[in-house]
C-alpha cells in the first residue's frame, strides 16, 4: 500500500513539474473592448452565438451608433454544396458543406484595422439517401456547427490584433 502512495506522489509531482498551467479565457485587445457589430444577413441564432462569444471574450457590445466604439462588420454566406461521393449501391452520399465569413474592422476614429478578410470552414457530411427527412436536419445542424467554428476563428483573429 505504501508503494502505491509513493508512486502516486511521484507521478503527481512529475506532472506539476512539466510546466502546465490552466490559463482561462483569453481576452480581446483593449482597442476592441467597446465594439459595435454590424451584421447584414445573420439570422437571430447566428447573431446570438456571435454576441455571446464576443462578450465572453471581454467585449462590451454597443448598439448605439453615436457611441465611440470600434466597428466590426460581418457577413456569413453559404457556398454551394458539392457532392464528393455519390454511391448508388450503398444509398450513401457524401457532400461538402461550406460557409464563408467576411469581416472588416475599423477603430473608434474610423481607421481600417482589417479590410475584407475572409474565413472559410468546410465539413464533409455522409448522408443516408433512405432517410430523406433526416437529411435536411443533418445539414442544418452541420451549418450551425460551421457557424460556431467560423465565430471561433474570428475571435482567434481578433485576439491577434
Amino acid at each position: 500500500m505504501r508503494i502505491r502512495w509513493l508512486i502516486l506522489f511521484g507521478l503527481l509531482s512529475g506532472l506539476q513539474a512539466c510546466g502546465f498551467q490552466l490559463r482561462g479565457f483569453s481576452t480581446l485587445p483593449d482597442q476592441l473592448s467597446n465594439l459595435r457589430v454590424i451584421t447584414d444577413d445573420l439570422t437571430r441564432t447566428q447573431q446570438h452565438d456571435l454576441n455571446q462569444q464576443l462578450q465572453r471574450a471581454g467585449a462590451t457590445l454597443n448598439f448605439d451608433i453615436e457611441h465611440q466604439s470600434a466597428v466590426l462588420k460581418i457577413s456569413v454566406n453559404s457556398l454551394p454544396e458539392r457532392n464528393i461521393v455519390d454511391s448508388a449501391g450503398s444509398d450513401r452520399t457524401i457532400v461538402r458543406l461550406s460557409r464563408q465569413l467576411r469581416y472588416s474592422l475599423t477603430d473608434t476614429v474610423g481607421n481600417r484595422i482589417v479590410d475584407n478578410k475572409i474565413l472559410l470552414q468546410t465539413q464533409d457530411l455522409e448522408l443516408d439517401d433512405n432517410n430523406l427527412l433526416g437529411i435536411e436536419s443533418e445539414k442544418q445542424l452541420t451549418m450551425e456547427n460551421l457557424d460556431k467554428a467560423l465565430f471561433n476563428s474570428l475571435l482567434i483573429q481578433l485576439r491577434r490584433l
